[in-house]
């Protein structure tokens, strides 16, 4: 496996365990998006949290 490759493959692992943790209030989410193509990789929190923005 290339160096290249290796890097986008910690990359994805840590991301996707990071995206696992749950939050502890709100209806909130984490998503992970992926371009492995592009070397471009995103995470996203979804969701809504009334308590603090009601």
């Amino acid at each position: 496996m290339d160096t290249l490759e290796s890097y986008r493959q910690i990359t994805l692992k840590i991301l996707s365990e990071y995206a696992a943790i749950p939050y502890a209030y709100g209806e909130i989410k984490s998503e992970v998006v992926f371009d492995s193509t592009n070397n471009r990789y995103l995470l996203v929190n979804v969701g809504w949290d009334a308590i603090r923005f009601g």
